[in-house]
């Protein structure tokens, strides 16, 4: 079944009960949530992630991630910044157990994570490549180095955080890649 398939069997009324539960967090915004439900349940799928399946993966800590997965493939991808047209047009990982209510509260969760009407996403991909191209244009001046890693300086200020405080991350960060390098730390260590 096709994410948009799943979401217009979903009640909102039932989504609205259940996404509290999940995300207590966000209580305060299951009305965003239920109108990028309704909204997505009218999207027009965009093929391109045709060959991409959603699956979930329960973490040691209970949080649940949405990841994208290619057929045939064991590799997991992030879907945080893709387009939510995109998303709708992927197939549910069929050996999924979960109530297909609860896939679908996490699957809208990843949708909004930037917003909820839909072009926050792109607005978010165009920070992260200006960020990125201004990083690989930027003269070894504008870079710090501490052990092993290489910052940029925007980064270290977007860290906001004392030179002690930025060391105790940096070592804490070689340490999670040391212990495992086939899945790097990456933003988690920052949550």
């Amino acid at each position: 079944m096709k994410v948009h398939e799943l979401l217009k069997k979903i009640d909102l009324k039932e989504f609205s009960k259940r996404l509290p539960e999940l995300y207590p967090d966000d209580e305060e915004m299951v009305m965003g949530y239920v109108y990028a439900l309704d909204r997505c349940k009218n999207l027009v799928p965009d093929k391109t992630k045709e060959d991409f399946i959603i699956t979930l993966r329960q973490e040691d800590d209970g949080w649940v991630e949405v990841l994208g997965k290619k057929l045939n493939d064991p590799e997991t991808y992030a879907l945080t910044l893709t387009p939510e047209e995109e998303m709708v047009w992927m197939e549910v990982d069929p050996d999924l157990k979960y109530p297909e209510l609860d896939i679908a509260v996490h699957i809208m969760y990843e949708i909004c994570f930037h917003g909820f009407e839909g072009h926050e996403k792109g607005d978010a991909l165009s920070e992260v490549t200006k960020a990125l191209e201004a990083a690989m244009n930027a003269d070894s001046d504008q870079f710090i180095t501490l052990g092993n890693v290489k910052m940029h300086r925007s980064a270290v200020d977007a860290l906001d955080m004392e030179e002690d405080e930025l060391r105790e991350f940096t070592e804490e960060f070689e340490k999670k890649v040391k212990e495992n390098p086939d899945d790097p730390p990456g933003n988690q260590i920052l949550s």
